[in-house]
């Protein structure tokens, strides 16, 4: 950290300039309030009144993170849960001229950070791991040196399924990375040039479910809200997910066609005795109660392979629907004999032959299993329309990335006391336009490119 007493103190570092003569020497100062940041940034003294080029002396560390989904083998809708193998790369792009350990350390340590302090969010239980171990590598920066930190782990990751359209739904299960820094220091972001991928030659589920969009893994950061911490900060996070479709098959077998089928079975109640005469009111009540009591029989059975959730899914609606379908058979087998059959010259007549009953029964059930259907293929298409159009999304932005070359780069000073983490980021005006202009603002976007020679700055206090 940097107190805020700076007499007697010397600031030096190198600063990128600008091409051509867009950039002179000037006089800087120590500014530790530009536009609400919490770092000490170093400030031209003009541009308190007009806006001047600046960079922050302690930017917040941006790790740029990718993940490789080894195996995803179980998947419990019932639990919500899913159990998978998960590795995670974060870098620190540009960090050092040479690896060297011990600086990195120290480096982290001014944070207040350390690489244990990155860990999985929605972990229930670990079968494996974690583990964790960091290298040096490749950077896009000529010259420099990736920091990569890496953790791995094989465990069972809770998920909150939405199954409001259980068994025909389309589920995203995610891995969710976090660093117990606050956001103000290190921040996690997606790494667009090397995305993230699901090994699917090992998805062993692949009778249960379909994968959509093959082995791609979306990438997605926020930050926690400030309740969540007793101190009101907020820490950054990143999910990685891919995207499941359930196979409804099994679930339509072994529970929707059952259920229908007892359903179609009601009607039968009007079937005659073998002298041709109506069953009585008691052998129609037998017969009616008897299907209800089987049906609720097999919904116990079942009861175990559904979601315990506190909304209805489209498969506890037909079972409630088949109920209601029950429920009406009921009350004909109870009030047919006595409004269904009339007194004519001491004979008893039927008003109405009991099988136009029996075919509208069905009729209407059969009605009913068609748009069943129907709103279950519309709603998977619905939700794989939704999922698709963040899949586009986050095309568009790998495209851009990859388009504008490095979505960032860190330079790290040479110099102690100084750490620099401009970033190259094309204004959206200039995306749209295919344009090459670039900006400096304050908090380290830089303006222009950036050219291998470097200016110095220091100011004396």
């Amino acid at each position: 950290g940097i107190s805020t007493d700076v007499a007697s103190s010397t600031f030096v570092c190198y600063v990128p300039r600008y091409e051509g003569a867009a950039f002179s020497p000037l006089p800087f100062d120590i500014d530790f309030d530009v536009e609400g940041s919490p770092n000490p940034t170093i400030v031209h003294v003009g541009s308190r009144t007009s806006r001047g080029p600046s960079v922050r002396i302690a930017p917040t560390l941006r790790l740029f993170a990718r993940a490789t989904l080894m195996m995803i083998d179980q998947v419990d809708t019932v639990s919500q849960s899913f159990r998978a193998d998960a590795a995670v790369e974060l870098r620190l792009r540009g960090l050092a001229s040479y690896p060297n350990e011990a600086h990195v350390t120290q480096l982290l340590g001014q944070y207040g950070m350390r690489p244990d302090m990155l860990d999985f969010l929605n972990v229930s239980e670990f079968q494996m791991g974690p583990e964790r171990w960091q290298v040096f590598g490749k950077s896009f920066v000529p010259g420099l040196q990736d920091y990569i930190l890496k953790i791995r782990a094989k465990a069972t990751f809770l998920e909150p399924f939405e199954l409001q359209n259980f068994p025909f739904d389309v589920q995203p299960v995610g891995v969710v990375v976090t660093a117990q820094c606050p956001v103000t220091r290190v921040e996690i972001v997606p790494n667009l040039e090397y995305v993230s991928k699901f090994l699917s030659t090992s998805f062993a589920l692949g009778a249960v479910f379909d994968l959509p969009f093959g082995s791609e893994v979306q990438a997605k950061s926020s930050t926690s809200a400030p309740a969540e911490s007793s101190a009101g900060l907020t820490y950054s996070r990143i999910a990685f997910s891919v995207s499941l479709s359930r196979r409804h098959n099994y679930f339509v077998n072994n529970i929707i066609l059952p259920l229908g089928s007892v359903t179609l079975l009601c009607p039968l109640s009007a079937a005659s005795k073998p002298d041709g005469s109506r069953m009585g009111t008691g052998d129609r009540l037998a017969y009616a109660v008897t299907l209800m009591l089987t049906a609720v029989a097999y919904k116990l059975v079942i009861s175990s392979s559904v979601p315990q959730v506190s909304y209805l899914t489209m498969v506890e609606t037909y079972t409630l629907v088949c109920f209601g379908f029950m429920w009406v058979n009921l009350l004909e087998s109870a009030l047919w004999p006595a409004f269904g059959y009339v007194l004519v010259d001491s004979e008893v007549v039927e008003r109405i032959s009991e099988w136009w009953y029996a075919l509208g029964f069905v009729f209407a059930f059969a009605l009913y299993n068609l748009h069943f259907r129907l709103a279950g293929a519309l709603r998977t298409g619905e939700a794989r329309g939704t999922l698709r159009t963040i899949r586009r999304q986050w095309q568009h932005d790998r495209v851009q990335s990859r388009s504008y070359g490095m979505l960032t780069a860190a330079l790290a000073s040479r110099r102690e006391g100084c750490a620099l983490q401009p970033e190259l980021v094309p204004p959206s005006d200039a995306i749209a336009g295919r344009s090459r202009a670039f900006r400096w603002t304050p908090g380290g976007n830089l303006s222009n490119k950036i050219k291998k020679d470097q200016a110095g700055c220091s100011r004396s206090n």
